[in-house]
């Protein structure tokens, strides 16, 4: 598929994005191996991760209200896995932050299922000892 001039600014966008994590103290970065997140998955018996958001679907500027509605689902929808709140924060800071977390023993099927659920154009997974990588979900198809 042919990327047009939107999805080639948010592929950059994303690229360029610092995933943090709030406690521990974590920022991940595509394309990057972090050995804080390996760590924490070591310690955790786990190998899998994926950093993501419920905030603003399919890339529409949403309300905080909305926004915070999106995360309290989220919140609820994972439950059951082991998850540290953080933020996505782009270098354009004239976006917000987004409320985000790192889910950890989570698939990456799982995590493509979540990001789709919540209309999310991409997130962030990895595995240990293994670089953080970008996937693309079905809302990114529909960036025009």
């Amino acid at each position: 598929m042919p990327f047009n001039i939107k999805q080639k600014e948010l592929i950059e966008a994303y690229n360029a994005t610092e995933y943090k994590v709030y406690r521990p103290n974590i920022i991940i970065r595509v394309g990057q191996l972090n050995k804080e997140l390996d760590k924490l998955l070591l310690a955790s018996n786990e190998t899998e991760w994926t950093f993501i958001t419920s905030c603003n679907p399919f890339g529409r500027d949403c309300s905080e209200d909305e926004n915070k509605n999106y995360y309290e689902s989220l919140l609820q929808h994972v439950s059951d896995y082991k998850y540290f709140e953080g933020e996505g924060q782009g270098i354009d800071t004239t976006w917000p932050a987004e409320k985000s977390i790192l889910i950890i023993g989570i698939s990456e099927s799982q995590a493509i299922h979540i990001g789709n659920k919540y209309n999310q154009n991409a997130i962030v997974i990895g595995k240990y000892e293994q670089v953080a990588e970008l996937k693309f979900l079905n809302a990114f198809e529909k960036v025009s």
